[in-house]
């Protein structure tokens, strides 16, 4: 957790001065107090930004997420905002910690390990993946942009039939 508060404070400067827009995917609100308020500091200090947007996952589970989402489509329709019938994809989508962002197009999954390990199940829902044996540390820039090609190669059809 100091590391945490080491980035943040560290980084965040040159984060700001290069445009780069920091959002947190996660339960900020089960932090500690100080990296709590750090991670609420960063994002609001970065939000006008335009440039990247610099996601990290904080705290994140997907099927943590995908339940916060729920509970909230639950109070809203409760609460009489929503009808239970305008529940979709997108009213759920609206409500993850990505709303607002692009799904995943592409996971790269170093060491050999062929699962998601409960990480952005719905954004991955049409994903490509890749599950290179080489380990995390020693994923190389030629790793990546093999990668890449690799994923360039796909033939992406989103869940429809190839004709």
């Amino acid at each position: 957790m100091s590391l945490l508060l080491e980035y943040f404070t560290s980084e965040i400067d040159e984060l700001d001065e290069k445009n780069v827009c920091i959002h947190i995917l996660g339960d900020k609100e089960g932090m500690p107090s100080p990296q709590k308020e750090a991670l609420f500091a960063a994002e609001e200090r970065t939000k006008q930004n335009t440039g990247l947007k610099l996601c990290i996952a904080i705290n994140y589970g997907a099927r943590a997420e995908l339940t916060r989402a729920a509970r909230l489509l639950a109070e809203d329709a409760a609460a009489g905002r929503i009808r239970p019938e305008d529940i979709d994809e997108k009213a759920i989508a609206d409500r993850l910690y990505t709303a607002g962002l692009p799904d995943i197009d592409l996971v790269i999954r170093t060491s050999g390990e062929m699962r998601l390990s409960n990480f952005m199940l719905w954004q991955c829902a049409y994903a490509e993946m890749l599950f290179p044996t080489v380990l995390w540390p020693d994923f190389s820039l030629k790793d990546y942009h093999e990668a890449l090609d690799a994923f360039g190669r796909r033939d992406r059809r989103f869940g429809a039939r190839k004709e």
